[in-house]
């Protein structure tokens, strides 16, 4: 190239980056302009006393308070509002951190108001963090509610310990202070129909109410829609393809519009190193660091980290061409009810494309209320005859979504393609799909040894259903393909830090016993590394560190086998491993079969030593053993170890059994990681 080539050149590249700066702040600036005139168009309600003027003024009868982590709490409680508002019934919509015991007292001193609460239990047993001041605020108040109607629906999973326990703490504290419940306290369980559990639940609370205000069951129509479309503001038509592709690029990037995560403490981390730990095996599981130096971000050992995935971006060009949309027109969602305190059910304005791809679950399954909104929007007559079978509560409806949704993994671009006539539009999507969540994983390493960098260990989700479906983990396959920052293509994820109760014992010297299968390793790698670098450092004695270790090849799927090998080398770990497909004769075995093998030494720990017992990892079976219902909580590993163990000896029942692991679970002896 001559030296005029390569001026022209430069000149050419000055210039499209001075218009693509340009273009930059005026893009910018207009949204931020469209933000503040929206702003200013609707209702402040910035302190309590605003909320209670607007309660009195607007003839509120009934308020929904909600405590949401995820969003689904906060889109249940906006449903319930939608549908007794066409019942008839004035309410308002508010989220626990702008509510305090002063505002229960002043709703209790009407006559005619009802509190409800839809509340999600997080982690260990812990309110969410828009609830948790609420949850103080009624645990040390000395007020009384006398005259408070209320009614609690939790949202929780009965996979953990304490199932449910913020809702059940909140009806238990309402009670304790006068309230009196208007209906009885119902729990949601998310493994177990928890769409289904909180439309009875809103169906038969919909009934009292009507009687209680003395109203005409006149309306009940759930298609009415809470949110309409006010905004349509088309990217700018550029006639220069390049400098187009660059606003395209611009106007979608996450940090220009507003992120869609409800924790204040997310992050973004680069990702530094990227690999696989499995050997010759079709399966993948990929060991993941991120560096968060720059950060004010800090863990301790044992603590969870949220994986904020964002939706594939060929599932969310199919939807547009699906549902025939721009997918960068601008939009936004307003609520229809000047008083709302739900002002949109995500950040508005924003892109059709940025919406389907951070604020909304496209690969999850759709809910019944979904395809009940959406019914009209079924134009083939078979079709539709179809969709009224799949949310029927008859036994062949639950039948039919249980197989077709459920275990097909049918999210909406397979609805959307298997059902031709299906096409509703696409604001009342994003209206009704269930929030985008962020994904947990168990932290893999120690904080004392790894303060800036936090690893991550996942087995990527990829499998066919029964029906031959693909089903592709979302998170994990997106953080499969992350390019690490020593790449040029290299992306920087948010993420933040969630804390959780499944720690090592806070004297260093109590013995440890780790039950682990597959990546629920993850945990106690962080563990071993602790108390070796205690060990190294000399911080005084370290207690016993015993592993069971299970999966189903040593030469494939045995992870961070040499970091566990060189720990067992320094006398402070023992392993004990079961390759459950390596068995000479072909007996598959378990970590519960090693457990027995080493019975004497395990009762000892538990019993003489006091050790915590720990349990991570995939759902291990218990081989027809009937475990008692209220020792669901202990799984089988451990309990299939008690019950076999201790009850060959004469002296020791099954109900003393019973009453041993009771007690080891009260002292929190016994913990969980799922």
């Amino acid at each position: 190239m001559d030296n005029f080539g390569f001026c022209a050149v430069v000149v050419v590249t000055v210039v499209l980056c001075t218009t693509f700066n340009k273009l930059k702040r005026i893009l910018h600036k207009h949204l931020q302009k469209i933000r503040s005139i929206s702003a200013e168009c609707e209702p402040q309600r910035s302190n309590h006393e605003d909320l209670l003027a607007v309660i009195n003024r607007s003839d509120i009868k009934v308020s929904i308070f909600y405590g949401s982590q995820t969003g689904t709490a906060k889109k249940f409680a906006t449903n319930l509002g939608h549908h007794l508002h066409n019942c008839g019934v004035r309410n308002l919509v508010v989220d626990l951190r702008q509510t305090n015991m002063d505002i229960l007292v002043n709703l209790s001193m009407l006559d005619t108001c009802v509190a409800l609460f839809v509340v999600a239990t997080y982690g260990e047993g812990e309110p969410t963090d828009s609830a948790r001041h609420f949850m103080d605020n009624l645990k040390n108040s000395y007020q009384k509610l006398d005259n408070l109607r209320f009614a609690v629906f939790g949202l929780g999973n009965s996979m953990y310990t304490y199932f449910n326990a913020v809702g059940k703490s909140i009806d238990r504290l309402l009670t304790k202070h006068g309230g009196k419940r208007l209906q009885a306290l119902t729990l949601g369980d998310e493994v177990d129909e928890l769409e289904s559990t909180f439309i009875n639940w809103r169906s038969h609370l919909t009934s009292l109410l009507i009687g209680f205000f003395n109203l005409n069951d006149h309306d009940r129509n759930y298609l009415n829609k809470q949110y309409k479309r006010i905004y349509s503001l088309k990217c700018i038509n550029w006639n220069v393809p390049l400098v187009s592709h660059f606003v395209n690029m611009f106007i979608n990037k996450a940090h220009v519009m507003e992120t869609p995560y409800e924790n204040d403490n997310y992050f973004y981390a680069s990702v530094v190193k990227n690999q696989e730990l499995y050997h010759g095996s079709s399966r993948s599981c990929r060991h993941i660091e991120l560096d968060v130096s720059a950060s004010q971000l800090r863990y301790k050992t044992g603590d969870h980290i949220a994986i904020f995935a964002p939706n594939p971006l060929d599932l969310v060009e199919k939807i547009g061409d699906l549902l025939n949309i721009d997918l960068n027109e601008m939009i936004s969602l307003d609520a229809v009810d000047p008083y709302s305190l739900t002002k949109h059910p995500f950040p508005c304005p924003c892109t059709y494309r940025h919406a389907f791809m951070h604020f909304v679950d496209i690969t999850g399954p759709p809910g019944k209320s979904l395809l009940s909104a959406c019914l009209d929007s079924v134009a083939n007559p078979e079709e539709s005859q179809f969709v009224q079978l799949l949310i029927s509560d008859s036994e062949d409806g639950k039948k039919l979504y249980s197989k077709w949704i459920l275990e097909d993994h049918r999210g909406l671009v397979d609805l959307l393609q298997d059902l031709k006539s299906f096409r509703p539009p696409a604001d009342l999507l994003l209206e009704l799909l269930n929030p985008l969540k962020p994904r947990l994983y168990s932290i893999s390493s120690s904080s004392l040894v790894h303060t800036n960098r936090i690893h991550i260990t996942a087995a990527i989700l990829n499998y066919k259903t029964n029906s031959g479906r693909i089903f592709k983990g979302l998170a994990t396959n997106w953080l499969k393909s992350l390019q690490t920052a020593d790449t040029q293509r290299h992306l920087k994820i948010p993420v933040a830090i969630h804390t959780s109760n499944f720690n090592l014992p806070r004297s260093r010297k109590i013995p440890v016993i780790m039950i682990a299968s597959g990546t629920g390793l993850a945990p106690f790698r962080a563990f071993i590394q602790e108390r070796l670098k205690m060990a190294h450092d000399k911080v005084g004695k370290n207690g016993q560190m015993v592993l069971f270790f299970g999966c189903r090849h040593e030469n494939e799927d045995f992870i961070y086998s040499d970091e566990l090998k060189q720990a067992c080398s320094t006398g402070l770990l023992e392993m004990f491993t079961a390759f459950s497909r390596d068995s000479p004769d072909g007996n598959k075995v378990y970590v519960q079969h090693k457990m027995l093998e080493m019975g004497n030494m395990v009762w000892k720990l538990l019993d003489e030593c006091y050790a915590y017992i720990y349990v991570c990892g995939a759902y291990i079976s218990c081989h027809n053993l009937q475990i008692p219902a209220w020792v669901k909580q202990i799984r089988p590993p451990t309990y299939d170890f008690l019950l076999k163990y201790t009850c060959n000896s004469n002296d020791f029942s099954s109900d003393v059994l019973y009453k041993y692991i009771f007690k080891q679970k009260h002292n929190e002896s016994f913990l969980y990681c799922h």
